[in-house]
């Protein structure tokens, strides 16, 4: 394997990775906040227009509750 390829693999790894971590964070505030979006962004330090930002991106119901 040539190291342009293997630094790509790693880089497809880690980015989902990345995205799997930050999916379960999201869904673990949501949970513990009753999917309270104000509180869950606050738990997050995160305002909530990126929190429903992120949501759309990682394609996670806004109302998932």
């Amino acid at each position: 394997m040539s190291s342009a390829r293997f630094a790509r693999a790693c880089h497809n790894t880690t980015n989902g990775l990345l995205k799997q971590s930050e999916n379960h964070i999201i869904m673990e505030a949501l949970e513990k906040t009753g999917g309270n979006i104000s509180q869950a962004s606050l738990t997050l330090g995160i305002g909530r227009s990126t929190l429903y930002r992120k949501l759309k991106k990682l394609a996670i119901p806004d109302d998932f509750t």
